[in-house]
């Protein structure tokens, strides 16, 4: 990779974690609270807050999870070939390359965290199935 292809790449880069960020941003109220394991004690709250959860875990947590992962696979290449030509050079310091490798690594780390919030949020939504089935069935042997 030469130089003159960095620039464009670490905008590029740059410009896709200012949109995640304000996203993240915007939504991340939500995302907390989705991470919460908080299971109410009657049915008809414990079916508000599953639905909450789906509705956060499809238009708020699941697209950050996959635009992360997206981005990260999108600059792997690039920041692979770095990696690869400053061990072919003898581990020549280029500010720019340990940028873009750097940036890399911190969109991997977002794309990691992101689906460990998705699969957490998927887990407490799964728990509150599981109480709504277990309370229903009791009610049906009451009746």
């Amino acid at each position: 990779m030469n130089q003159a292809d960095l620039g464009p790449l670490l905008s590029a880069s740059s410009v896709m974690l200012a949109a995640f960020g304000f996203a993240y941003n915007s939504w991340r109220q939500d995302l907390e609270d989705a991470a919460q394991n908080v299971v109410p004690e009657e049915m008809s709250r414990i079916e508000k807050r599953r639905d909450t959860l789906l509705k956060t875990i499809r238009l708020k947590a699941l697209p950050l999870a996959l635009a992360s992962t997206a981005v990260a696979i999108l600059f792997l290449p690039d920041a692979l070939s770095v990696v690869l030509s400053a061990i072919r050079s003898g581990g020549q310091y280029d500010a720019l390359r340990a940028t873009l490798v750097m940036m890399e690594l911190f969109w991997l780390l977002i794309a990691v965290s992101m689906l460990i919030l998705t699969l957490k949020v998927t887990s407490r939504i799964s728990t509150l199935t599981t109480t709504l089935r277990r309370k229903r069935a009791n009610e049906a042997t009451r009746s």
